[in-house]
């Protein structure tokens, strides 16, 4: 095959479908792609992404939306 019609070949070629959203991050609000993984939690669902870059501080407060207390001695 000549170089020119590979190049009116992949030219002509149908484009590849975009992967359909099944869900949003809740963190990030980015799609969640059908195959993708991702975390299901209570407050919703969560992407590897947002995650893997997350502190246990900010896991807490963004997903299990607790906050942060000081102590004080009565």
């Amino acid at each position: 095959m000549s170089s020119l019609a590979k190049i009116e070949r992949d030219w002509l070629a149908a484009p590849e479908a975009a992967p359909r959203a099944v869900s949003l991050c809740c963190v990030c609000s980015e799609p969640i792609s059908e195959g993708e993984s991702y975390w299901d939690t209570a407050v919703g669902d969560v992407c590897c992404d947002c995650l893997d870059g997350m502190t246990a501080a900010a896991f807490l407060e963004d997903v299990c939306c607790e906050k942060i207390n000081i102590a004080t001695k009565d």
